[in-house]
């Protein structure tokens, strides 16, 4: 059963990643297109209403570094007092130690958005936040009348749906955050991005999500684009601020290591 709840979590975050694109407005040019797919094929499967997600990914890339940011609490390296505290909290992310914290992060990211300046781009009429809470709904309903139809288990739902999206789904995101955005004494501040291994981005940077510094230089740029990006920027000389790493694993050791090391934090 294990690693069927790794497997189907894994396929549940590839989704995730996808809608990111979505709440970039990158996947149609039709921004009625573009959030119907988001809504009710991407974000509406994970219990995620699209206006809570859009408003606080765009004040992430708003506010990102700051206090205003929303998804500080996934790389903010302060917490951790030791290597061993982070290395433990990258396997309790896995078994759904950021399930409760990201769940309140959405729920109240309406709220803390004038926190920062908001992007027009996040206001939603009342019509579509009925369509955000429906989709949720709706979506549900269906996804566990499918597992019950296919498996003939009543928990089918919780079992092969709910417990890889609150577990494995949330913490490879929430480790992929935590290891793009992170920073290290030792390190200049700055942006970081990954060659990563195939490995690598199956579980953890599917769609070019390890060509992330580059993403958040120019947002305007879909997935299948970033690696042009990537050479472009670096062939024009514009790739000072961004530290390439070999992998997430190289830079999972750097952080640990740092946390480990004398001195305040």
């Amino acid at each position: 059963m294990a690693p069927a709840v790794l497997l189907i979590g894994t396929l549940q975050y590839h989704l995730n990643v996808m809608g990111h694109d979505g709440l970039h407005f990158l996947i149609c040019d039709r921004r009625r297109v573009n959030d119907a797919i988001c809504r009710w094929l991407l974000h509406g499967p994970h219990g995620a209403p699209l206006g809570a997600m859009r408003r606080n990914h765009l004040n992430h890339h708003t506010g990102f570094g700051s206090d205003a940011d929303l998804d500080r609490q996934y790389y903010d390296m302060h917490r951790f007092k030791s290597g061993m505290a982070f290395r433990r909290w990258l396997v309790t992310a896995l078994i759904g130690g950021m399930t409760v914290p990201i769940v309140l992060k959405l729920v109240g990211s309406k709220r803390h958005a004038p926190r920062i300046t908001p992007a027009p781009t996040t206001r939603q009429t009342t019509p579509e936040r009925w369509l955000d809470l429906l989709s949720v709904v709706a979506s549900q309903v269906w996804i566990a009348g499918a597992c019950w139809f296919v498996t003939g288990w009543w928990y089918a739902y919780a079992l092969l749906w709910l417990l890889p999206m609150l577990t494995v789904m949330i913490g490879l995101n929430s480790i992929r955050s935590c290891l793009e955005h992170a920073q290290a004494r030792s390190e200049q501040p700055g942006l970081h991005s990954f060659s990563s291994h195939l490995l690598e981005r199956f579980f953890l940077s599917p769609f070019n999500m390890n060509v992330h510094a580059e993403h958040h230089l120019v947002p305007a740029v879909p997935w299948h684009q970033l690696p042009a990006l990537r050479r472009h920027l670096q062939s024009e000389g514009d790739y000072g601020r961004v530290t390439l790493y070999r992998s997430y694993l190289q830079r999972a050791r750097l952080l640990a290591d740092d946390c480990s090391a004398p001195g305040p934090r």
